[in-house]
């Protein structure tokens, strides 16, 4: 094992409460819309503003993704704070060699804001974003392009997300995968434990991490 791959939302920040509170807000004004956060789910994939521009049916659209960026970053300190967890685990396979990427359907403009406030952004070789890849999850194209850029095989590399794309998209780049339930709210509420590694807690990735070393 050479190399671990991350998804973002939902594996390594608590963001989706602030994306669920965006996208509800936004639907409400522009489109006079009440979504859920499973109809909310249900877009996920391409980035933040291609969801918009996709599902709202307004003609304002433009207007409605400034209105979301707006609000992502105004209220993003009420939603989202460093994990010390987090950041303990990501420095501890930093410091033992590992190569570390994150990719993300997230956008390039809200992931940045969130990676620098959560403390996470010197320990990461590569980022991959939504709107850096023409396939997004659970198409397997921004792994495949973390590990070219990180220089690691498939078979050196582990793939670890929140979501039913993520694990899909891990199996589709060839990697292992871990599906992570370990922050307050995920993308897949329940996986079958019997086809794919859930871990519940980071204790599970440092046991892992652990079993690797023996």
């Amino acid at each position: 094992m050479k190399a671990y791959i991350f998804d973002f939302d939902g594996t390594l920040a608590n963001t989706l409460p602030l994306c669920f509170d965006c996208f509800r807000r936004v639907f409400k004004e522009f489109d006079k819309r009440d979504i859920t956060n499973d109809e909310i789910i249900g877009m996920f994939g391409p980035t933040e503003v291609d969801i918009l521009r996709k599902h709202l049916r307004t003609e304002q659209k433009e207007q409605a993704v400034h209105e979301f960026l707006s609000r992502y970053e105004r209220d993003h300190e009420l939603y989202i704070q460093p994990d010390e967890e987090i950041i303990r685990v990501i420095r501890s396979l930093k410091d033992a060699g590992y190569r570390l990427a994150i990719v993300t359907g997230k956008g390039r403009k809200a992931f940045d804001l969130t990676f620098e406030k959560v403390g996470l952004e010197t320990f990461f070789d590569v980022t991959i974003t939504g709107d850096e890849v023409r396939q997004p999850k659970p198409h397997p194209e921004g792994i495949e392009r973390a590990m070219q850029v990180l220089g690691v095989e498939a078979t050196e590399t582990i793939y670890i997300g929140d979501s039913s794309a993520d694990v899909e998209a891990g199996r589709r780049a060839g990697t292992e995968v871990a599906a992570v339930q370990w922050l307050p709210v995920s993308q897949t509420e329940k996986f079958d434990e019997q086809t794919v590694r859930v871990w519940h807690t980071l204790k599970d990735l440092e046991q892992f991490e652990a079993s690797r070393r023996e």
